[in-house]
């Protein structure tokens, strides 16, 4: 049940008193100055922290389809010139609350200028504010899905007559760019000031995921065979027994193991159960059962885990196997844990999809990581067999690490093929028979041919969109990001001198002042002028004028005085200018969270705010920012993409 929220009359009275005195003063000609609203920004990525990831020198190309600087130079006409303008002197027709506010200022937008519409979208952004004084998180939570109710209902409204002429039509266009603004304006404000909105707003979508599991001796010490004949070894593995005197008798245990999701279900595709009377016994659902016999050795399953249609929230796993009976959120589940009598047991994600990817493509690729787990598993019991017969030495753990490296990458379909055929061929060549040599030379095969496979797949998977650029693999920890915001039409890559697409991102290299002038404004919706020229003499003949004209317009920070548009942008910088792109004015500030960041530092109100909001965290493992450190272009694609996620939301570009 929504509460109607509405003006207390204490206010009402002040805003009719105070248009009464602005009509008595405009009628005795005494001109009176109009509240703006200045704005300001933030921006990262993952939820906890602004990875330092690697600087590369800037090599050749032209970044984010930004095209050369021409060579003849523009005149800067009297009409031309952009920079902040005078505020026009208006106001909002009736008071605004989240139940009127859309139709007031569409309403009162009719004919105005751009500097007038942002006027009074400022206005409506505090009267809506002031009117949600005092409500609780989850009446804000109902305000703000009514409020995105009623613009969605209004922008589907203005975009229903396709028959208008181009005048209209940008009419139309500008009045939803000053509605997303407002409700933008309005979310960051409530979001710090109802800090548990965040979470439940900035949500992890869940993919469908391929597991390890594998429990027992994962030292990789094992109980070598002595004193049974090769014959009588090879019999007993063939029928599901270790002889005994191959066995760690000592800390033999026989485990019951459950694996449960509070979300979604578990598919047990493939086990490797190594004895007699080792199965599972429950294989899909929300929970997975085994039982499982261990004397020296480890057991493992293969496991697809796959959410539910609408999920939208982490999944919590339990695991219930020996003396360990824990749930686990997320990532916490990975890695070695301790289940008694020297076992351990190791979850490990092997199919770690995008989820920037289309369905279809996600399917292909868990598909392509499944029938490699068949080959995988296989290959690994064999290699597990020369071991127990004291054979495989160095070249038996290389070709186990090599599997490790193809099991956890995604393949594409052809290269998928290629990696499942070489691994066969590694497995067919290894026997009973094979010397210490023999599987040395097998393993120094596999590694240059899985690095050729890996280098084909990239080249492959770019060609069919399944990743971003050439230079952004899905293995990185900011492909996600960069897929994220190349999908939003906000980045486009390096172009050659020529304007030929090179298909790099190049995620290490510095961030420029002018590239994250074009991300910052794009990634708002505020795009770059038209019709303008910069007053900043060196933007001229520069391919980002027309976002620096833009920038003067706003006012925002980063491009007062004259500014090199080529050096690196700080970390501060690029927090500030973001956020002031979207309009966000940070409060007043009497400490900071970060060590490196005095409070009259320059930027420091701004680096609290995007950190109030969850869109920064700071350096992982510390309580440093590096403000004035340069940023690289995967981290400004991060903060672009938490901008998006938890202040903008909603509305494709």
């Amino acid at each position: 049940m929504k509460s109607k929220i509405t003006y207390v009359k204490k206010y009402r009275n002040i805003k009719r008193f105070a248009g009464i005195m602005a009509f008595l003063m405009l009628a005795t000609q005494i001109s009176i100055p109009v509240y703006a609203i200045e704005g300001e920004a933030s921006d990262n990525g993952d939820p906890t922290v602004i990875s330092t990831g690697t600087t590369n020198s800037v090599d050749k190309g032209v970044a984010d389809d930004f095209e050369l600087p021409p060579n003849t130079s523009e005149s800067n006409s009297a009409d031309s010139v952009s920079g902040s303008s005078q505020k026009e002197q208006v106001s909002l027709s009736e008071d605004v609350d989240v139940e009127n506010v859309v139709g007031v200022i569409l309403g009162d937008l009719e004919e105005l200028s751009d500097s007038a519409g942002e006027t009074l979208v400022g206005e409506a952004v505090d009267g809506v504010v002031e009117s949600l004084e005092g409500e609780s998180d989850s009446e804000a939570e109902d305000a703000l899905a009514d409020l995105e109710a009623n613009i969605q209902s209004a922008m589907d409204k203005l975009n229903s007559d396709v028959n208008v002429d181009a005048e209209v039509k940008a009419k139309i266009l500008k009045k939803i760019l000053h509605l997303k603004a407002m409700y933008v304006r309005i979310k960051a404000k409530l979001l710090k000031k109802h800090a548990t909105l965040i979470t439940k707003l900035a949500r992890v979508k869940e993919m469908p995921k391929v597991y390890e599991f594998r429990w027992g001796n994962l030292t990789g010490q094992r109980a070598r065979c002595t004193g049974v004949s090769l014959k009588n070894l090879r019999d007993s593995l063939s029928s599901g027994k270790i002889p005994e005197k191959c066995r760690d008798s000592a800390n033999e245990v026989k485990y019951t193991g459950k694996i449960s999701v509070d979300k979604g279900t578990l598919k047990v595709y493939k086990n490797v159960l190594f004895e007699e009377g080792d199965k599972v016994t429950d294989d899909s659902g929300t929970s997975i059962k085994f039982t499982s016999k261990i004397a020296g050795h480890w057991d493992g399953l293969i496991v697809e885990y796959i959410p539910d249609d609408k999920q939208d929230t982490k999944v919590n796993i339990t695991l219930s196997i020996g003396e360990l009976d824990k749930t686990y959120v997320g990532p916490e589940v990975f890695g070695r844990k301790k289940i008694g009598n020297n076992h351990m047991v190791e979850i490990k994600p092997i199919a770690r999809v995008m989820q920037g990817l289309a369905k279809g493509a996600q399917n292909k690729l868990i598909k392509n990581k499944l029938n490699l787990q068949t080959r995988i598993t296989n290959i690994r019991a064999k290699l597990d067999r020369l071991r127990l017969m004291n054979k495989g030495g160095d070249g038996a753990d290389e070709i186990d690490n090599l599997l490790n490296e193809a099991g956890e990458y995604n393949f594409d379909d052809e290269t998928a093929t290629e990696v499942e055929t070489t691994i066969a061929s590694v497995a067919n060549n290894l026997s009973d028979g094979s010397t210490a040599d023999e599987i040395r030379n097998r393993a120094v095969m596999f590694k240059a041919k899985l690095a050729a496979l890996k280098k084909q797949a990239i080249n492959k998977k770019f060609l069919t969109k399944m990743i971003p650029f050439k230079d952004t693999d899905d293995n990185q920890w900011y492909t996600n990001y960069v897929s994220a915001v190349k999908n939003r039409g906000i980045i486009n890559g390096y172009k050659d001198a020529a304007g030929n697409e090179l298909g790099e991102y190049r995620p290490g290299n510095n961030i420029t002042v002018a590239e994250i002038l074009k991300i910052g404004l794009e990634t708002s919706e505020k795009g770059k002028a038209v019709g303008k020229l910069p007053n900043m003499v060196s933007a001229m003949n520069h391919w980002a004028k027309e976002y620096v004209a833009q920038a003067e317009e706003l006012g925002l920070n980063l491009v007062e005085g004259d500014v090199d548009l080529n050096r690196p942008a700080t970390r501060a910088e690029v927090v500030r200018m973001m956020l002031e792109a979207l309009g966000i004015e940070p409060d007043t500030i009497s400490k900071t969270s970060f060590s490196d960041l005095p409070k009259l530092h320059k930027h420091a109100a701004f680096i609290e705010y995007a950190k109030e909001l969850g869109i920064i965290s700071g350096d992982a493992g510390a309580t440093t920012f590096r403000p004035d450190a340069p940023i690289n272009r995967a981290e400004a694609a991060k903060i672009a993409n938490q901008i998006l996620t938890i202040i903008i939301g909603g509305w494709d570009s």
